[in-house]
């Protein structure tokens, strides 16, 4: 019992010897970049970490880091942290601004299905003031789509993570809130909107609710006289990942779209249920108020 006691007082004691040389290192610029260096040669061609400046208390600077796994690729460029070290003894991350000039997400193959968390939580709760991303790209399949001055703020001290962030997408300027849960079954709640005002002025609403493994969602769009409708349950984690959904929209007219469509007033409803092999099975409805010939330019 004596040598066991010894024996984990003596790798307690070996920890603690590496971690205050880690804290040491990491006190000083060329320590942070030596740390940054060993994590990169020890992660296996996962990890890329390039040009550190600052350490532990000052800004922290990163020119390039990159991240590998088999389904994806993720590259940051000029990342700058100003966080608080003390804040770690209270078990808190607690970071005034994380920024990064550009970021890229490429997929590679298709990741396996998602499995359910048993919990959210982290070993410390974090909070960030200020993250602030100038570009964001996805690629997809060859195919890139581009966010930009995307900004928003972090609240996850206590038994929530509150979420609050803005973007320029390609199709509008969106901002919004989510909150949600530490802990099963993970309720949570968000609120997103949408607007532009050319080349179609635009005004969307997403609304949020349920747990994480059944999100209700409520998606409202409106564009000059065109309203659409969208409701239903998102199931991320089931076999069935849209187990229903009901669409509807009045006003539709296609030369809103091309100056040589024809002109029309759609209307449209349907009730779908979800199916395995990602099919929908449901009743559709179609109507046009002003229906007439092609001759007419009518449809």
């Amino acid at each position: 019992m004596k040598r066991a006691a010894w024996g984990l007082a003596g790798i307690l004691a070996l920890l603690a010897t590496l971690l205050a040389a880690a804290i040491g290192l990491a006190a000083t610029d060329a320590g942070m970049r030596w740390l940054a260096g060993a994590a990169t040669r020890l992660s296996g061609g996962q990890l890329a970490i390039e040009g550190v400046s600052g350490h532990v208390g000052t800004p922290i600077g990163v020119q390039s880091l990159r991240i590998a796994t088999d389904t994806q690729h993720i590259t940051l460029n000029r990342v700058r942290l100003e966080w608080q070290p003390r804040a770690l003894l209270q078990r808190r991350l607690d970071i005034d601004l994380l920024a990064v000039q550009t970021m890229r997400i490429e997929s590679l193959k298709k990741a396996p299905p998602p499995t359910l968390p048993a919990t959210l939580r982290a070993p410390v709760d974090v909070r960030i003031a200020a993250w602030d991303v100038a570009q964001l790209d996805v690629v997809d399949a060859g195919q890139t789509l581009g966010f930009s001055n995307l900004r928003g703020k972090l609240d996850g001290v206590g038994d929530r993570y509150r979420l609050t962030a803005s973007a320029m997408a390609p199709w509008a300027e969106t901002n919004g809130t989510l909150a949600i849960d530490k802990d099963a079954p993970f309720k949570l709640q968000g609120r997103f909107t949408a607007a532009r005002s050319e080349p179609m002025p635009l005004d969307a609403t997403l609304e949020l609710g349920g747990h994480l493994a059944a999100i209700a969602f409520k998606a409202d769009a409106r564009a000059q006289n065109m309203n659409f409708l969208a409701t239903g349950e998102a199931a991320s984690f089931a076999r069935i990942r849209l187990p229903k959904l009901l669409v509807a929209g009045q006003g539709i007219d296609p030369r809103q779209f091309s100056a040589d469509a024809p002109r029309a007033d759609l209307a449209f409803s349907g009730v779908f249920e979800g199916q395995p092999g990602e099919r929908l099975l449901g009743t559709f409805s179609l109507s046009n108020r002003q229906a007439g010939r092609l001759d007419q330019d009518r449809l």
